[in-house]
This record gives structure tokens, sequence and C-alpha cells, in this order.
């Protein structure tokens, strides 16, 4: 939106660019929560012990 906004002053572009961020950012998070190993990475860092569903 950043990008397109100065070039088209006018309220379609917020609102075409609006589901889109939110698409773009939904992708991203499962993308990350399916790759990102965050569940392991944080409980090793509270300094717990790994359940043995998650050990590989």
């Amino acid at each position: 939106m950043l990008l397109v906004l100065p070039h088209r002053n006018v309220l379609e572009t917020v609102l075409v660019s609006y589901p889109i961020s939110w698409s773009v950012t939904s992708i991203l998070y499962i993308i990350y929560y399916a790759r990102g190993n965050w569940l392991r990475r944080g409980i090793q860092k509270a300094g717990h012990e790994m359940p043995e569903a998650l050990k590989q």
C-alpha cells in the first residue's frame, strides 16, 4: 500500500490493498507455523524437557 497509494491517491486503492495485505500476512503466518519450529525453540528456551511427540 505504501508503494501504490502515492501514485493512485484514491479510496479504492486502500479498499483493495487491505484484504490483500491480510491474505499475504495470513499465508506468511501459516508458513511460519508449519515450518518455523517455533514450539521446539520455545520449549528449549524455557528449559523444559521436550515431549516425546515433538522429538524427531
